[in-house]
C-alpha cells in the first residue's frame, strides 16, 4: 500500500467523521431550539425598523 492509498483512506475517514458530527449537531440543534426560533427573521425585522426612510 503506497502513500496515496493511505491518504485516500484517511480522507474518506475524515469525511465520514465530519458527516457524523454534522448529523449529531443537527439533531442537537433541533432538540435544543424550536422550529419557530430557527426559522424566524428577527434580525431582518430589527434592521428594517432602524432604517426607515421617508420619501420627500
Amino acid at each position: 500500500m503506497d502513500l496515496w492509498n493511505i491518504l485516500e483512506y484517511a480522507a474518506w475517514g475524515i469525511s465520514g467523521l465530519l458527516l457524523l458530527w454534522m448529523l449529531f449537531d443537527a439533531l442537537q440543534v433541533n432538540r435544543d431550539f424550536s422550529e419557530d426560533l430557527l426559522t424566524s427573521s428577527r434580525e431582518g425585522e430589527l434592521e428594517s425598523e432602524s432604517e426607515k426612510h421617508e420619501l420627500t
